[in-house]
């Protein structure tokens, strides 16, 4: 039965991400360093760090702000930058706890208990579909980003009422969107670079 779900897992996820666009030697999988299965370990490590840290960041950002303007505020003020810091720290920490993909596939992964080539075949097939998603959400965020600087550079110079010094922070501010955005495009992920020296490794480009 496992090694139907197993199939299963590889048959759909690689229709996703076209993992089986190009034949190779399947042989050749056990023979990276490290190992695909390894490597679905270190993402799920990696996620769940850069979690951590975000969190972290966010909740002393967050106490902070609450700390630094508590002083000569109203007490419903107070009440309010409470509340509100409470609710963002407090779904920072649901998220931390809640399983992410890289965790639930490495879980998955370990579920299925499998060995050698098969381990090998369906975490090659996760790690492709990983990678295929990552290139998607970058290249859509950098459309949004290139999009929202020629929005903003439009907007700006229609508005005629507008101070000419405030316009020029709205100028920066949409170059600054428009650059990101063609860097973010022109700039692959880690999970895709690494997914193009494996398929080079295995001949699979």
């Amino acid at each position: 039965m496992k090694h139907l779900i197993a199939w299963s897992l590889v048959i759909l996820l690689g229709g996703q991400s076209a993992v089986l666009a190009r034949a190779f030697d399947k042989q050749k999988l056990m023979a990276l360093d490290p190992l695909c299965t390894q490597r679905i370990t270190h993402q799920s490590a990696a996620f769940q760090n850069d979690r951590l840290w975000a969190n972290l960041g966010l909740g002393v950002a967050l106490l902070t702000v609450i700390w630094n303007n508590s002083g000569g505020m109203s007490n419903d003020a107070k009440l309010g930058n409470l509340t509100q810091g409470f609710t963002l720290l407090t779904t920072g920490g649901i998220l931390y706890f809640t399983s992410g993909d890289p965790v639930v596939q490495k879980d998955m992964l370990r579920d299925l208990d499998l060995k050698g080539i098969e381990a090998e075949e369906v975490a090659y097939s996760i790690l492709k579909y990983n990678a295929a998603r990552s290139k998607v959400a970058r290249e859509n965020s950098s459309m949004i980003l290139m999009a929202t600087g020629l929005g903003y550079t439009w907007l700006t110079s229609i508005a005629t009422s507008a101070s000419q010094s405030y316009k020029d922070v709205m100028y920066l501010s949409a170059a600054y969107y428009f650059l990101q955005g063609i860097w973010a495009y022109l700039n692959p992920g880690q999970n895709e670079k690494d997914m193009d020296k494996i398929d080079q490794a295995v001949g699979a480009n």
